[in-house]
């Protein structure tokens, strides 16, 4: 089987939802079955919603450089044969961040690199 981990943005206007919902459902369609071997596609939602740019573990809310998402991605990636990830924006910076746990494509979209002037975050520990 093949797992699609799909990372959020920040989303508008700060809210935090599940991206790609409609895309990957409709790419997880028999013809889409045939074409990566029979085989189907899972596709798990990776939300932040504590903006951290997955950074933080979201059970404590505390920062832990992304040990708590790279942990459990180990683990949910694990019996999978082919794993994507997939991004845009805060999403894309996590999909390359974490492309160690991706056996087949990492797709980036408007990754975010420099948070110091992005003025649509105010966070006091980005400073």
């Amino acid at each position: 089987r093949t797992l699609v981990v799909a990372f959020s943005s920040l989303g508008w206007n700060g809210l935090v939802r599940p991206e790609w919902g409609g895309t990957l459902r409709a790419g997880s369609g028999a013809e889409t079955k045939v074409a990566i071997g029979g085989g189907g596609i899972d596709v798990a939602h990776a939300l932040d919603v504590s903006r951290s740019w997955f950074l933080t573990d979201p059970k404590s809310g505390e920062y832990d450089d992304g040990a708590w998402w790279d942990t459990s991605l180990a683990a949910l990636c694990a019996p999978y044969g082919r794993v994507c990830l997939l991004g845009e924006s805060m999403g894309g910076t996590a999909a390359l961040r974490f492309a160690r746990h991706a056996t087949h494509s990492v797709i980036a979209l408007a990754p975010q690199v420099d948070l110091r002037d992005f003025g649509c975050c105010t966070r006091s520990d980005f400073d």
